[in-house]
């Protein structure tokens, strides 16, 4: 059995790196609880945001429209704010590294938020507020 002195104690920077950014974004995907719709009318509200907005948001990334029409925040609301939490469909090749979303509704029931989280490294986004009846803009396109 090798003795302790021989064996390496530092990480190589990368993997280093790489565990870091596994860890946070673990981490910031844990502080916001899943939410899921109380009642028929939040379903149809979210039901409705996803067809509107899904397109926009790829495993590949937001699409060029997208990124220019919505703003961006640093982070969700708070829990207590949202009254819907959930996870969002995306469309797009399966790949290793794809992102993933999370659409956030605001209490009033004006405004969502997206978090997108995925890419080389754990990239993480957010989107919003959005109204809640803004469109994907199609690439060419003026509708919001």
């Amino acid at each position: 059995m090798p003795s302790t002195a021989t064996l390496p104690t530092r990480l190589p920077q990368g993997l280093a790196a790489l565990l870091c950014s596994a860890l946070l974004s673990t981490i910031s995907c844990a502080e916001t609880m899943m939410k899921e719709p109380a009642n028929s009318s939040d379903r149809q509200l979210t039901e409705k945001i996803i067809r509107q907005l899904s397109p926009c948001f790829q495993t590949v990334g937001v699409t060029q429209a997208a990124a220019h029409a919505f703003p961006q925040a640093t982070a969700l609301p708070p829990d207590s704010e949202l009254v819907v939490v959930t996870a969002m469909p995306t469309t797009g090749p399966k790949i290793s590294d794809s992102y993933h979303y999370t659409l956030a509704v605001h209490q009033s029931r004006q405004q969502v938020f997206i978090k997108q989280v995925g890419g080389i490294g754990g990239l993480q986004k957010v989107f919003g507020p959005i109204p809640v009846d803004s469109r994907c803009q199609q690439e060419g396109s003026r509708e919001k």
